[in-house]
């Protein structure tokens, strides 16, 4: 990622491949790692390329890229920046000597007087206050509850720069509840990237908890890069066991269930996609039991017709079987098997309130939450769609989802 001839870190998250761009939070925190090496020559290096650095402040902001320099896109962008100085300041202080140092104090300050500027104007992002407050005024930190693995991390690193004062322990215990050590992952509502769920400084953050990771943890080259501004909270001792598959059930409307299963090694999904309809999702002693309420207007005739679908990850050691088959459509009522080396799904869908004929289809797709460039020619998800052949307008499906105990 770093160019031997400029010197910086040259990356764009949205390519997925070698970019000439050169993006300013990932160069702040190569400049943390490098002093964190404690590597005499790291050390220097990481001073010569801070200085560069700094020079691309505008009034206590900083553009996204350097290209972009005087425009700064993100207006709390600084405040992503806001561990890194923080924790030069604190733990480099004398490597960095007094005029270096003395130009962090003073560009935090404008930091923070830009933020509340900014804040002042329009409310900043939940994350973006809490972090603002979290480390100037503790007394006045809102009431957040993060709702992604990205959010998640934000408010910890929020909570390690903020001051003594600052109790954050009721926050990391909601964290620790948010997390399947078995599994190594976030347990609720996330992005894919291609097969497995996107890793995060979460992932990285709760891997250092448990002393596991997952293998894709190990690979992110830029979540390593940007887990230089995170601080370890210790170590989990003893046993830690949750549910296995791990059941999902969210108030999200687009996302109301996914369920987990595998190990660190690999991880495989199983979610519902409602594709709009109204979704209830009732976790019952043997089963899942979702019911499905269609929109009151049926998709026209050059629309989408697919109205209810399920995703699950692609492997090539599971097997989707139709009435104990191998096909590629369905019927309501049949019966629908997911069958992997250590897990066994059934699922029926049925028609319990309205008129209407469905077709089911089997095909290799991408999950709505997938993130990635080449989406249009890759697929990592197989997606078992209930497309819409004719229907009253009020329509109420169910489908039941049972786990068969594997012999």
């Amino acid at each position: 990622m770093q160019s031997p001839q400029t010197g910086y870190v040259h990356f764009d998250e949205a390519s997925e491949e070698r970019s000439d761009t050169i993006p300013l939070l990932e160069n702040f925190c190569f400049v943390l790692a490098l002093f964190r090496s404690r590597i005499s020559e790291s050390v220097l290096e990481g001073k010569m390329l801070l200085e560069k650095l700094l020079f691309f402040e505008v009034d206590g902001n900083f553009p996204l890229y350097l290209h972009e320099y005087p425009l700064c896109k993100d207006r709390d962008f600084s405040l992503q920046l806001l561990p890194v100085f923080h924790w030069l300041l604190t733990d480099f202080r004398s490597a960095l000597g007094d005029p270096l140092a003395l130009r962090l104090e003073m560009l935090i300050g404008r930091i923070l007087s830009h933020s509340y500027k900014m804040h002042a104007q329009r409310p900043l992002s939940k994350s973006s206050e809490f972090r603002l407050k979290s480390y100037f005024q503790p007394q006045a930190v809102p009431l957040w509850i993060p709702s992604s693995p990205e959010e998640w991390a934000e408010a910890l690193i929020s909570l390690q720069i903020a001051p003594a004062s600052l109790n954050g322990v009721g926050l990391l215990e909601q964290a620790l509840e948010l997390w399947h050590p078995q599994l190594c992952t976030y347990i609720g509502v996330q992005h894919y990237h291609r097969s497995e769920p996107k890793t995060t400084l979460f992932d990285l953050l709760m891997g250092h908890y448990y002393g596991r990771y997952s293998s894709r943890a190990l690979k992110d080259i830029r979540v390593h890069l940007l887990s230089s501004m995170i601080q370890p909270f210790g170590r989990f001792s003893g046993q830690m066991q949750k549910e296995l598959p791990c059941h999902v059930l969210t108030q999200d409307a687009l996302k109301p269930y996914a369920l987990y299963w595998g190990n660190e090694e690999k991880l495989h999904s199983f979610i519902i996609e409602p594709h709009g309809a109204h979704c209830k999702v009732v976790r019952e002693p043997d089963q899942i039991m979702c019911t499905v309420t269609l929109p009151s207007n049926p998709p026209a005739d050059n629309q989408d017709r697919i109205e209810f679908s399920f995703f699950t990850s692609l492997s090539s050691k599971q097997d989707i079987l139709i009435q104990g088959t191998k096909a590629t459509t369905f019927q309501c009522r049949d019966l629908i098997e997911l069958c992997s080396t250590d897990l066994k799904l059934s699922i029926e869908i049925e028609l319990v309130h309205g008129e209407g004929k469905f077709f089911g289809h089997l095909l290799r797709s991408n999950r709505p939450s997938q993130t990635g460039k080449n989406l249009k020619y890759e697929t990592y998800d197989w997606q078992i769609a209930l497309r819409t052949i004719r229907r009253s307008e009020e329509c109420v499906l169910k489908a039941i989802i049972k786990n068969v105990p594997t012999k």
